[in-house]
């Protein structure tokens, strides 16, 4: 069994020094790191990525990439944790010994703790593809100062087929079919 576990790692190794990316989720990442396979220059972070997921990962990983990507809005992304407000000076003793000294942590996401400390790199979002008609609206107005857009016309009655075709989907049709009482 050993024998094949060398065989395989050895067969990773060989094709991860031939790639130039690696798609993979942070548990597949640890894998790698944990087994000495692969260690990446660049780290690219999503918005989907939730903060449990991200941050026990790197402190499991200790990776240290000389280039961090963050994409996503970081200014709507919402802490993971919920952190109840309770001093230590609290009447209930037992509450406030459950009181973690790191909470002011989990208070931001992982994403605006970083973006906080170096805020000349921010980009803005501009044309948002995804959203049609008045979805970006709110957000343009929270947090672009009404500059993101969408290319699309909300005046036009064919938006939705239309943006189904640019991406290569077809509209789903009926599908249900009556049952028949069985006898």
């Amino acid at each position: 069994m050993k024998r094949i576990r060398k065989t395989i790692d050895h067969f990773i190794c060989e094709t991860l020094a031939n790639t130039d990316l690696v798609v993979c989720t942070f548990v597949v990442a640890q894998s790698l790191h944990h087994h000495k396979l692969y260690r990446p220059a660049a780290v690219h972070v999503d918005e989907a990525s939730r903060e449990h997921e991200t941050l026990i990962r790197w402190v499991r990983i200790a990776v240290e990439p000389r280039v961090l990507i963050i994409t996503g809005d970081f200014r709507q992304d919402a802490p993971f944790s919920l952190v109840q407000h309770v001093s230590l000076k609290a009447d209930d003793r037992v509450l406030a010994s459950y009181m973690s000294p790191f909470s002011s942590q989990y208070m931001m996401p992982l994403s605006q703790r970083i973006m906080a400390k170096a805020p000349r790199w921010v980009a803005y979002l501009a044309d948002n593809s995804r959203q049609h008609d008045g979805l970006q609206d709110l957000p343009s107005r929270l947090f672009y100062q009404r500059t993101m857009l969408t290319p699309f016309d909300p005046l036009n009655p064919h938006i939705l087929t239309y943006v189904w075709h640019v991406f290569g989907g077809q509209l789903v049709q009926e599908n249900r079919r009556g049952r028949k009482a069985k006898i």
